[in-house]
């Protein structure tokens, strides 16, 4: 395994500019890099160094912005981590996640991804499943799925929910599967007609 060669990460910042993913997900995949290379225990200042290599032209000047001195490697991603990071308004994160609709061609599995993305920001508490599945009820984009949900018992889970709605899904894709064969027999192409 240690045979495999792992790229880093896409640099942060190249450009003056809105940074392309959220910091926090950006030094996540960074520090997943460090770890599948093997790096954890080297030095602070060999990690920094990796980190500036990483962060690209214009991350690099911005922790230079922030830096006065030298710092070492967490001083220098608590800096960049206050500046990049900056905390949002508990409304405002879960005004996010209300809008949050399942969109044209997104599959369950994908809606429920991301509404447990946006769920983990907002500071649920012991309800993240209960706002998810409240969520996915009422802003699923089909209507069958809904109908069918709503007359589940009270004590219908999350799970329980998914495995519902994938088997809508999967039995959708299979009609319109089977529709399309149907409809190639029943009327196949002309046949050329003879010169």
């Amino acid at each position: 395994m240690d045979d495999i060669a792992q790229p880093p990460p896409a640099p942060y910042l190249t450009l003056p500019g809105e940074p392309p993913i959220p910091w926090t997900h950006w030094l996540q995949s960074f520090e997943t890099f460090i770890l599948a290379v093997g790096l954890t225990d080297v030095s602070t200042a060999h990690k920094k160094a990796l980190l500036l290599h990483c962060l690209g032209a214009e991350g690099q000047r911005v922790l230079g912005t922030l830096e006065i001195g030298h710092s070492d490697y967490d001083t220098a991603v608590e800096l960049l981590t206050a500046h990049f990071a900056a905390p949002q308004s508990a409304l405002l994160l879960h005004f996010q996640f209300r809008q949050r609709q399942q969109l044209p061609g997104e599959s369950v599995q994908q809606y429920v991804a991301n509404l447990r993305g946006l769920a983990s920001t907002c500071k649920f508490g012991a309800l993240p499943d209960e706002m998810i599945l409240d969520q996915f009820i009422e802003h699923t984009n089909n209507a069958k799925l809904r109908e069918t949900l709503l007359l589940e018992p009270d004590d219908l889970s999350l799970s329980q929910a998914i495995t519902i709605a994938l088997q809508i899904e999967s039995a959708a894709a299979c009609a319109s599967a089977l529709t399309k064969q149907q409809t190639i027999t029943d009327h196949p192409a002309p046949s050329p007609m003879p010169p």
